[in-house]
């Protein structure tokens, strides 16, 4: 899967410098996460999916899902970069791409390849949604050869029930203070220096975990902002 180069900027001024396809969803969409208007500086655009829920995107078998929202949705994108909500999508990079006359990124792992140059194996892991739907084989040409530990959130955890259930409202600091906890518990951090968030509701807890873990992190925020510096709050990439 080919990564997304920068974008031109000879866009018009009064057009979206980013529209993301959003899943289907009304948990809360607080800064930091993709779809939130207050993680970027300028206005963007929010598109929702219809009928495109949790349990039917992130699922083993990805290529038996019907996309003519998600391409046409795509292929209307005449303006900055593309982006979805969700990084399972990131199955479907190159038919979005074929689709999109704009760049356009399915999920921060199509940028995977390029991070892992950086670092030994053993020394970066993927945080996702589902480690047991991303390790299955429809995923393994996402996941570029990744070795190193690929790490689910816990199915009690506060962030994955709030998601998983689409519920309204969101205590981040139990979300934040779970989150750490469980990847100290899952991960050896004598060995880890990196790691990449396939979740896209995982930036707004980045500067913490990145705090407390001593770790690199790359995520949908990464991405987007080697495309187009300056769209995302410079505080949300620290």
């Amino acid at each position: 899967m080919s990564a997304t180069p920068p974008i031109s900027r000879q866009d018009k001024p009064d057009e979206a410098r980013l529209t993301v396809l959003q899943l289907d969803t009304v948990f809360p969409r607080i800064k930091g996460d993709v779809a939130s208007h207050e993680t970027y500086l300028e206005p963007i655009k929010v598109e929702k999916i219809p009928q495109a829920s949790v349990a039917k995107v992130v699922t083993a078998t990805p290529d038996q899902n019907d996309m003519t929202s998600f391409l046409a949705s795509a292929s209307a994108i005449n303006s900055g970069i593309g982006v979805t909500s969700c990084g399972f999508l990131g199955y479907w990079q190159d038919q979005m791409n074929r689709h999109c006359p704009r760049p356009f990124i399915a999920s921060a792992l199509v940028d995977l390849p390029q991070w892992q140059q950086q670092y030994a194996p053993d020394e970066m892991a993927i945080i996702t949604f589902d480690e047991k739907v991303l390790s299955t084989p429809l995923y393994a040409p996402l996941l570029a050869g990744f070795s190193g530990q690929v790490i689910g959130l816990h199915p009690e955890m506060h962030l994955k029930k709030v998601i998983s259930d689409d519920h309204p409202q969101l205590d981040q600091q139990r979300a934040e203070t779970e989150l750490i906890a469980h990847l100290k518990a899952s991960l050896d951090f004598s060995a880890i220096k990196a790691l990449v968030f396939e979740c896209t509701n995982l930036p707004p807890y980045r500067r913490a975990m990145k705090s407390a873990l001593n770790v690199d992190i790359y995520d949908i925020l990464t991405s987007i902002n080697a495309r187009d510096p300056k769209l995302v709050r410079p505080e949300l990439l620290a």
